[in-house]
């Protein structure tokens, strides 16, 4: 994606981010029955608005350090989690995405006849 069409999506993320916006859609490609084609700019911004905020979500997500959720200038304050991001993302894409989230189910072939 260059960075016109970067700018082009509208997203309030900076331009740095991109890399982010990409890993996003893929991450989305991935985990969700959305049809995403990540190398069609006209299909990016037809997404539905909830996974738009999903990407801008994940985005800040990503730029954050690790076990950070929250921060304040005011009277300087921190917010922290110990959940990894992955587990953060997950959350995030259960609220914002759980219409087109695919199963997290595993199938496990049995070895041998139960006894």
């Amino acid at each position: 994606m260059t960075a016109e069409e970067f700018k082009s999506l509208g997203l309030p993320v900076e331009t740095e981010m991109q890399l982010y916006v990409e890993a996003g859609l893929e991450w989305l490609r991935d985990n969700t029955t959305l049809d995403v084609d990540i190398t069609n700019i006209e299909s990016i911004k037809a997404l539905p608005s909830s996974v738009r905020l999903f990407l801008v979500k994940f985005c800040e997500m990503c730029s954050r350090d690790i076990g950070v959720t929250g921060e304040s200038v005011g009277p300087m304050s921190q917010n922290f989690s110990t959940d990894s991001t992955a587990k953060q993302t997950a959350a995030l894409a259960r609220q914002l995405l759980r219409t087109w989230l695919k199963p997290d189910v595993k199938f496990i072939p049995c070895i041998r006849r139960w006894r």
